[in-house]
């Protein structure tokens, strides 16, 4: 199959174009649905329709979510062992251990999986979309240490030590000696686990699932 070499306006035309559909559809359509269904959810809606009609109003939508919610979510998030890799021959089972175990430390360790399996159900039962966003994070924390009465020679080696370490601030007595403090920087990044708003997140509307659609986008 040959294939037509697209010029840089031609891509931004084609991406605005999804862009602008998809964005239409979540704007109008779905959100008229989703605040429809907030209404009764919240018990704002069905009003009653005439004086001297019965004022109550149904918490119906109201407990199927709740309900629904939470056995959903006993199902997804309930326990600490959501994942567990099945080793594939007798050399596999410590790997396969070690995996699992550092799967249930990044969901609920690192990140709160709980409230956000939460999140995206509920969103899910009220949007018609729950979505989890998993991304790595590059994060850099740094910590500072002190140093007491040190020579010139062993500062140096000192900040020599570890790439990127930096002098904060130093002070010489009178023999020549430096005391003060540096900063060490420390990698913090990881697997960011997060649920994403239904309005932040949107798909063409022919969409039938993740794996076939032709656009999406996080705005």
């Amino acid at each position: 199959m040959d294939y037509k070499t697209l010029e840089e306006d031609e891509i931004l035309a084609i991406v605005q174009n999804n862009i602008n559909r998809a964005i239409g559809y979540y704007d109008s359509q779905l959100s008229r649905e989703r605040e429809n269904v907030l209404k009764f959810y919240q018990a704002e809606e069905p009003k009653a329709q005439h004086d001297g009609n019965s004022k109550y109003i149904s918490m119906d939508v109201y407990d199927a979510v709740q309900s629904m919610q939470a056995a959903l979510l006993e199902s997804m998030a309930a326990g600490q062992r959501i994942v567990k890799f099945a080793p594939q021959n007798a050399d596999d089972v410590v790997m396969a251990e070690i995996a699992s175990e550092y799967t249930d430390y990044v969901m609920f360790r690192q990140n709160d999986f709980f409230e956000v399996a939460s999140s995206v159900i509920h969103d899910g039962l009220m949007a018609r979309a729950g979505i989890a966003k998993v991304y790595w994070d590059e994060r850099t924390e740094y910590e500072v240490e002190e140093f007491s009465q040190v020579t010139e020679e062993e500062l140096d080696m000192l900040l020599a030590a570890d790439e990127g370490i930096e002098l904060e601030d130093s002070e010489t007595n009178e023999v020549g000696l430096i005391s003060g403090t540096i900063s060490r920087p420390l990698d913090k990044s990881q697997v960011v686990v997060e649920s994403i708003p239904p309005e932040s997140f949107v798909i063409e509307p022919q969409a039938v699932s993740l794996e076939t659609v032709n656009f999406m986008a996080h705005r």
